[in-house]
């Protein structure tokens, strides 16, 4: 059953669901409460379930017996409660009306997409103009020459390449021309006549002369057609290898000096595509902040000679800084505003409401997000629980993605690795910006721009609940909240948007300005938490709480819990109650030394805190590239005795020959993996 409901919901995606009639949008939500309910049934079941590791069969056998009256009352309970919610969903009547696949206005909105994009000045793209002209001129290469035009969507890639394909230069250059907008879901026969009738078009071959399509092999007819030419071909939009891969392949070599350019929001593809790095031009930031004020000035005074009365300046720059330097959005905006009284009360208060005032702009985002794989879409919806402008470090977000669930490890990757993975693609897509990198090159930090976080929040509704600082909050009048984020607001049951916290998995708080509300010692915080036992994720980094909140220690669903940045001084030993803790972030604390009752946290994957005075360390699943962090942190462990390591499997390398000087008290060592040679600073 929850399989079914939940292969349902990955297969209409959010903004299909929107965009249908109101009965469907009901019924979806009901099948998403639904799939909430019978996941935190399995939650309670699973936490009522004494766990302990053996050592032996014959203690486990021990503990099997001596627990399985309680194992079994938590069987029938779960049972019963899944009977329950079977009784009461009316799942499999919802399946009877499909949600439709087509969307009418679909066609609309790209219109309009268009007609901005091809209405939208050249400011700012004189110098890549020149470039690619210079590069498509040229004569001299055998075979095809492959180009790439990448950047975000709304950044001016088809403009860019309209105006060079259009330009006379380019046209009297080559012999046969075709310009495609690639479908995202054509096969590759349907690709190919697509293709071909382009080539036709603009040949004016005669009707007669035409071929019955279904009759004909398109590849066959390709070669025919430009095998002694010189051509030019534009694959604008393209999403998948797999159809620039078709369409690529099927085009003969032609006469020297022909030329394949695509334009792509995938980073990875237009990489894969181009000849060299010579021939990638990304226009993630073609525009200056000259040319952004000039495009705008120039749209929105038209009457004006283009010049920005006095009084707007300091509004006009606010909007500016929000469109973040993409043309669509700053023409949008301006033609927009144009039209508009030309005063700072209008103009703040179209500010206050940018994302709404251009649907347009949705529109931009729209198709990158439907062609996620759906548990990216997730991952990529979790982007509305932080702050506008906030920067996320990566390990962060991965550890949160791991504990909410929404990765699930694949052979020969753990699930850090594959949330990691989820991460790059978002990152290779251009929906997510990167804001600081590692010396090895890895992304430490990243971020979404203030458009693409307006148009996250947009279809992140019955998924996420934002509470603002200015008592704004994205939740509905009886809404269950699900995973609520609190930004820069106190938390509190009388707090708009935090009425109804029964069902919530994930609380994120950030920096609230209220020490007395968070206070570990007032009874508000208590009250927040004590009703939430399903809750999963737990994040009070920068909190100011002075002692470990007790009221936490009886939330057994728990995975994550952060008290980075916080001002608590211990751990209680009754930390061990949260069996399904996986991640416990206790760093930039108080905190320098652990209850022994963490080592009962057998699910325990991250375990940050600074522990210098720590005697007795265990590590398991080490990998080699864990081996210089490692030896970095054992090297300020002063105290450590007893070190014991052992490798994710045998024929895994551990690297620990990164010590220069060891713990002094260091007397009992345990290495259990591969070695290259024996580690210099146990000699």
């Amino acid at each position: 059953m929850l399989r079914r409901m939940k292969a349902y919901l990955a297969e209409h995606s959010s903004d299909q669901i929107d965009e249908g009639p109101q009965v469907i949008r009901i019924r979806a939500k009901e099948i998403q409460d639904t799939v909430y309910d019978i996941e935190d049934a399995l939650g309670k079941f699973v936490a009522e379930i004494p766990h302990h590791f053996h050592s032996n069969r014959f203690s486990r056998m021990t503990h099997d017996v001596k627990h399985f009256p309680s194992v079994l009352k938590a069987s029938i309970k779960l049972s019963n409660k899944l009977k329950k919610i079977e009784r009461g969903s009316t799942f499999y009547s919802l399946l009877d009306p499909p949600i439709p696949n087509t969307r009418p206005e679909e066609t609309y909105n790209n219109l309009v997409y268009h007609q901005v994009v091809e209405e939208e000045d050249t400011v700012g793209f004189e110098e890549p103009k020149e470039i690619l002209i210079q590069q498509l001129v040229k004569g001299d290469n055998p075979s095809p020459l492959k180009i790439s035009i990448v950047g975000p969507g709304g950044s001016g890639k088809t403009t860019l390449v309209n105006i060079v394909y259009g330009s006379r230069r380019v046209q009297g250059f080559f012999d046969c021309h075709a310009f495609d907008d690639v479908p995202r879901t054509s096969d590759c026969r349907n690709l190919l006549l697509r293709m071909l009738s382009k080539f036709e078009d603009r040949m004016q071959e005669p009707v007669g002369h035409r071929h019955h399509y279904e009759e004909i092999d398109p590849r066959d007819k390709l070669r025919k057609l430009l095998d002694q030419k010189r051509y030019v071909v534009v694959l604008d939009n393209v999403w998948s290898d797999h159809d620039l891969g078709c369409i690529v392949t099927a085009l003969p070599k032609g006469l020297p000096g022909s030329k394949i350019i695509i334009t792509t929001r995938a980073s990875n593809l237009a990489s894969l595509h181009a000849n060299s790095a010579e021939y990638i031009h990304d226009l993630s930031r073609v525009l200056s902040w000259k040319d952004v004020t000039k495009l705008f000035c120039k749209k929105a005074f038209q009457g004006n000679k283009g010049e920005s009365p006095e009084e707007l300046q300091v509004c006009a720059e606010k909007i500016l800084k929000r469109c973040e330097y993409l043309p669509l959005a700053v023409s949008a905006v301006a033609t927009l505003l144009s039209k508009k009284p030309q005063t700072p009360f209008e103009w703040e208060k179209f500010h206050n409401s940018l994302v709404y005032n251009l649907p347009i702009i949705e529109q931009v985002w729209v198709p990158s997000y439907r062609d996620l794989p759906i548990d990216v879409q997730s991952c990529f919806l979790y982007f509305s629980m932080f702050p506008e402008d906030y920067s996320i470090k990566c390990e962060r977000l991965i550890r949160l993605w791991v504990a909410e669930g929404f990765v699930t490890p694949r052979r020969g990757k753990t699930m850090e690795e594959v949330a990691d993975g989820c991460l790059n693609e978002l990152i290779g897509r251009n929906l997510v910006d990167v804001n600081s990198t590692e010396i090895d090159g890895k992304v430490r930090t990243c971020r979404v721009t203030s458009l693409v976080r307006e148009f996250v929040i947009s279809k992140a509704e019955n998924f996420i609940n934002v509470v603002e600082s200015n008592s704004t909050s994205t939740s509905h009048s009886g809404q269950k909240i699900r995973r609520l984020s609190a930004h820069y607001a106190p938390i509190n049951n009388s707090s708009r948007g935090c009425r109804d916290l029964n069902r919530t998995s994930t609380l994120l708080v950030f920096g609230s300005s209220q020490p007395t509300v968070l206070s570990s010692q007032h009874d508000e915080l208590g009250n927040v938490l004590k009703p939430l036992k399903y809750l999963r994720v737990l994040d009070f980094k920068g909190v100011p709480l002075k002692d470990f909140p007790k009221s936490i220690l009886g939330l057994s669903l728990l995975k994550y819990v952060s008290m980075r940045k916080t001002k608590i001084k211990s751990v209680p030993s009754s930390i061990k109650k949260l069996s399904q803790l996986e991640t416990l972030d206790l760093k930039r604390t108080q905190v320098i030394e652990l209850p022994k009752e963490i080592y009962e946290l057998h699910n325990m994957r991250h375990l940050l805190v600074k522990l210098t005075g720590l005697r007795k360390l265990r590590l398991t699943d080490v990998k080699e590239e864990h081996g210089t962090e490692l030896c970095c942190a054992i090297e300020k462990m002063k105290r450590l005795s007893t070190l014991e390591v052992r490798s994710t499997k045998e024929e895994e390398y551990l690297d620990l020959d990164h010590m220069r000087s060891p713990p002094r008290s260091l007397q009992r060592i345990c290495l259990k993996g591969c070695l290259e040679r024996t580690p210099q600073w146990i000699s």
